[in-house]
């Protein structure tokens, strides 16, 4: 039994596909959550090629930093597939027929009625140094085996496989040989301020956190900041306690700015879903017009189950002329203030609230680029209205250079002030 404070791992990843972009790597992100919930620490993420060097020296330096080593890929029956000849030439282990996994082979291929091909009958060939899990869902094993002072549980890079085998064997296999400890993360979400200037806000409770025992990452996306807070203990108890304390302590310094708490174990954070779910509570409808962001904001909100119930409509009058004609903004304001303005975006709102006759309307209009600029209006200008009940209110932004940021920048931003002003 291993003490939980030199639990750690690392992943390896083989394949060439993974390296030349032509797979995305899920398997790593799939393992790490569920390593930390079990109380793991994961050291890195290594992918490597289908090569014997490479396979080998991965093998070798994990063996000499972490406890365990989970390595998925590798394990077909193709010529590629290296990963069992690599094992055998390390544990210096001659690869022999397992009679168990043959004749599950076997019995697998006669249920398909289709014949065990000699190429087949080689995923029954295992180093002897190896232990095996049967693999239900698939032709591969999983093997596992100890190399200095480190385990190595091999798994099928085919997700659902990798999967099944982790959760079926793997972990019970891992909960019998470690003491894990607890680890905890909490997640709240900011908006509104930059990460820089957040940074600066929490400096002082930032220098705290050591005497808690506990760490902050900054994880900035488009129109947020999220503010992780991790810890790790053997009392579960007392992790909770210091995790607490910590947000509690900082709950006054983001108030202005907080929107909510992330969920590890649920649905993503959105603040479409938050604003859905705050106008069904207030029984208030909105609608959209947008310019710059193209639909992008309207399809933020109908992506949410239950829009339909909140959600009256929207256009997008990406033309002067189609918001003179839609939404009764006078010709007078595109030649004296022009479509990007304040007096456009008010109007804008005004009129899609008559429209669609809504409780809350939103309007968007912008300069995306990477052309459109003046030297009063440069790219990344965007104006936002917000109309409610008699109120009509409006705030600009000026965002950047890039056009597809631009857009989801002005969406998350668009949440995130009607949010507020309902």
């Amino acid at each position: 039994m291993f003490e939980h404070h030199a639990v750690q791992a690392d992943l390896i990843s083989i394949g060439d596909e993974l390296l030349i972009g032509q797979v995305v790597n899920t398997n790593a992100a799939w393992l790490s959550k569920a390593l930390n919930d079990a109380g793991v620490s994961v050291r890195q993420h290594l992918a490597v090629s289908d090569s014997n060097n490479a396979i080998e020296e991965a093998f070798l330096q994990a063996s000499q930093r972490v406890s365990f080593c989970i390595v998925t890929g590798g394990l077909g029956p193709t010529k590629d597939d290296i990963t069992k000849s690599v094992i055998a030439r390390l544990t210096n282990s001659p690869l022999s027929i397992r009679e168990a996994v043959l004749r599950q082979l076997e019995t697998r291929y006669r249920l398909l009625n289709r014949n065990l091909s000699a190429l087949n009958r080689l995923q029954a060939e295992i180093p002897e140094s190896c232990h095996f899990f049967q693999n239900h869902l698939g032709t591969a094993p999983g093997l596992w085996f100890e190399f200095k002072s480190c385990i190595f549980y091999c798994l099928p890079g085919v997700p659902y496989e990798m999967k099944a085998l982790f959760s079926e064997s793997v972990l019970p296999d891992l909960k019998a040989k470690f003491k894990m400890p607890e680890i905890r993360h909490t997640t709240l979400i900011t908006s509104g301020i930059a990460e820089s200037a957040l940074a600066e806000l929490l400096e002082t409770w930032e220098n705290e956190l050591p005497f808690l025992n506990l760490k902050l990452a900054y994880l900035p996306r488009p129109g947020q900041v999220r503010l992780r807070i991790s810890g790790t203990d053997a009392v579960a108890e007392r992790l909770e306690e210091r995790m607490e304390k910590a947000r509690q302590s900082l709950m006054p310094l983001i108030q202005s700015y907080y929107m909510g708490t992330e969920r590890m174990d649920g649905e993503p954070f959105d603040l479409a879903r938050l604003l859905v779910q705050k106008l069904q509570s207030l029984q208030m409808t909105v609608a959209v017009a947008e310019s710059c962001t193209g639909g992008q904001l309207s399809a933020a909100i109908t992506a949410i189950p239950g829009a339909s119930a909140v959600f009256k409509g929207s256009c997008v009058p990406y033309s002067n002329s189609m918001k003179q004609t839609l939404l009764q903004v006078p010709q007078q304001v595109f030649e004296t203030e022009g479509a990007v303005s304040q007096r456009c975006v008010e109007l804008m709102a005004l009129g899609c609230k008559n429209l669609f006759q809504s409780d809350l309307a939103v309007s968007i209009s912008g300069i995306a680029g990477p052309g459109g600029a003046t030297a009063e209006k440069p790219v990344g200008l965007v104006w936002m209205g917000f109309a409610v009940k008699s109120q009509v209110v409006s705030k600009s932004f000026i965002f950047g250079a890039d056009r597809l940021r631009n857009i989801e920048y002005s969406v998350q931003n668009a949440l995130r002030i009607a949010l507020t002003k309902i």
